[in-house]
Parts: C-alpha cells; structure tokens; sequence
C-alpha cells in the first residue's frame, strides 16, 4: 500500500517501499522453504528472465539518461526474483503463483515505464498485482491450514 502511494510522488520511493515489501515477503517465504531439487531448478528460469528483462532495462536506463535508477532497479529486480523462489521453495501453490504474478505485474510495469509501451498496460499491471496480492495473503491461511494438519497428524501417531 506503501508503495502504490509513495510511487506517485517519486518513482524510486515507491520502488523502495515495495522492495521492502518483497523483503518481508522473502523472510516468511525462506522460513517456509523446503528445499528439493525439483522446486531448486526454479532457479535457472528466474535467473534466465530476470537476466534478460533486466539487460533490456537497463538498456533503456542508460540511453534515457537514467543511470540514477540503474542500481535502484537493479537491486529491486534481484529481490524480487529471490521473493519468487523462495515463494516456489514453499511448495505452496498460492505463494508460487502469487510471486509469479507479482514478477510479471512489475515487468509490465517497467518494461511499459523505460522501454516501450505496452497495450492496456494499466489492467494488465492492476489485475496481476491485486491478484499477486490476493494469492500471496491467502498462502498464509492454506498454510495455517497446512501446520495444524501436520500437527494433529504427528499427535496421533
């Protein structure tokens, strides 16, 4: 909520109340994490994209004259990234496809701000970032859910 006001006074600001965001986000999803190869491989495709969105990003930064943002942008894109796999190193659905949303909610939002605009940018961001939103917030009640099953289920045996 932070962020979407702070953004319309200044971009980085808002880009810095939703890094901190992401970085609550992050600190629940890694103390939720169960690693396993399958859910690590993760790691190459987030990598990939962030990777290539980013050099395109940071393209545009540099030949708009924007270099104060590259660093801002830069360490956003790497936290939000590991936001995303530590959602998927959960292994709860809902905090996957949430985090999945949120990184493409932003990446319409950049792409669509330095590089070239997007199509019906506004609803594609606002209808991914709500329902980001909605998913990640309901992953803690299927994970409330998750941890009494799990608790009963180890008070019976």
């Amino acid at each position: 909520m932070l962020g979407d006001g702070f953004i319309v006074l200044s971009f980085v600001a808002g880009l810095g109340a939703f890094l901190i965001g992401h970085v609550f986000y992050l600190m629940g999803f890694i103390r939720m994490s169960r690693f396993n190869k399958a859910r690590l491989a993760a790691l190459l495709p987030i990598a990939l994209y962030s990777f290539f969105i980013g050099r395109q990003l940071i393209t545009a930064l540099q030949t708009d004259g924007n270099d104060g943002l590259v660093l801002p942008v830069v360490s956003y894109m790497l936290v939000i990234s590991l936001m995303a796999l530590t959602a998927i190193l959960t292994g709860n659905l809902w905090a996957t496809v949430g985090s999945i949303l949120f990184v493409i909610s932003d990446s319409i939002l950049s792409w669509n701000m330095f590089v070239a605009a997007i199509p019906y940018s506004d609803v594609l961001i606002m209808t991914t970032y709500y329902s980001a939103q909605f998913l990640i917030a309901s992953s803690l009640a299927s994970i409330g859910i998750t941890n009494r099953y799990q608790e009963g289920k180890s008070m019976n045996m």
